[in-house]
């Protein structure tokens, strides 16, 4: 099952050729050209190197950039279509996620936050649990925070208690989540804002990782879980997540 992965959710990107969950090929955009220019072009190159046409589309649909997500979705719309393929939206903040996860070098556990600039001095963030079989665990939703806010708080505007709501009746889940051992924060908002060493509403340390950007052979791991679990998009279903509004929107809306 061959897929192709697309990342765009930032002012560049890349995209991926992937055999089920595992890496064929992965080609990023150049930076000195918007994707608008060169996202058709470097996935005709990608998929011509190979001699392969995928048999479903794995894209960032948010949050991130505005203009990265509509190039992004409308060129896998685009060939969804003509191809008559199947397309898995899969999130951006969840990529970056584990990214992090992979790249931590202490012991589990430990919380996750992946942090994407918001622009309006806010940032896009959410909160993952990792567990020993090296996969996460979503612990709160896609949330946009004041940055002044966040950067004492990483974890978001939630109690610690939030930590464990979606673990169920699991007395063990529930028990290793209270047991995390730090905070780990990384993604390209780190470049915008760096939060404080020890986080204000659950005392634990943050530890940030640095130059962790959404690649797209992650989207296609993240989208190739979404594709065996039956979370499948047409291109008339397929949308973005924003998260919140445009600024243009929010100003037409007053």
């Amino acid at each position: 099952m061959i897929q192709l992965a697309i990342e765009c959710s930032g002012l560049h990107g890349s995209v991926a050729l992937l055999a089920e969950n595992r890496l064929i090929d992965a080609i990023s955009l150049p930076t000195n050209r918007s994707s608008v220019q060169s996202l058709a072009t470097t996935v005709k190159a990608l998929l011509s190197q190979h001699g392969r046409r995928p048999q479903f589309i794995s894209v960032t649909h948010g949050p991130g950039s505005f203009t990265g997500l509509r190039v992004g979705l409308t060129t896998a719309k685009m060939l969804g279509l003509a191809w008559q393929i199947p397309l898995v939206a899969v999130d951006t903040l969840e990529v970056i996620a584990l990214q992090i996860h992979h790249r931590q070098t202490n012991s589990l556990p430990n919380i996750v936050v992946p942090v994407i600039n918001a622009f309006r001095r806010q940032v896009f963030m959410s909160t993952w649990l990792n567990t020993p079989d090296s996969s996460i665990i979503p612990r709160t939703p896609q949330q946009v925070i004041e940055a002044d806010v966040w950067i004492k708080q990483p974890i978001g505007m939630l109690p610690p208690c939030s930590f464990t709501n979606n673990l169920g009746d699991n007395a063990a889940s529930i028990e290793y989540s209270l047991a995390a051992n730090e905070i780990l924060v990384g993604g390209p908002g780190l470049q915008n804002y760096q939060p404080e060493s020890i986080c204000q509403n659950s005392g634990l340390p943050v530890r940030q990782i640095h130059d962790v950007t959404p690649e797209s052979k992650w989207v296609g791991l993240v989208g190739w879980s979404r594709f065996q679990a039956g979370t499948i998009e047409s291109p008339e279903t397929l949308s973005a997540n924003y998260v919140r509004a445009s600024a243009a929107e929010e100003k037409l809306d007053k």
